[in-house]
């Protein structure tokens, strides 16, 4: 499980309605990913469109505890 305190959590708007997140390391590590071993992340985005910004934030969190 990733600290949440090493990563920015930033929602946008994709369309009207619907939500994505990106999470970003703070600290300029690359996030490495379960499915992406041997490769480095600067950042990633939620797979899935959320249908508010809290719930996209949600997401976020939960990618980063998979993390």
């Amino acid at each position: 499980m990733a600290d949440l305190a090493k990563y920015s959590i930033t929602t946008f708007q994709r369309k009207p309605g619907l939500w994505r997140a990106s999470i970003t390391r703070t600290d300029r590590r690359p996030c490495v990913a379960p499915r992406a071993i041997g490769k480095e992340l600067l950042s990633l985005v939620t797979p899935l469109d959320s249908e508010s910004e809290a719930a996209a934030g949600e997401a976020a969190k939960a990618v980063i505890e998979k993390l």
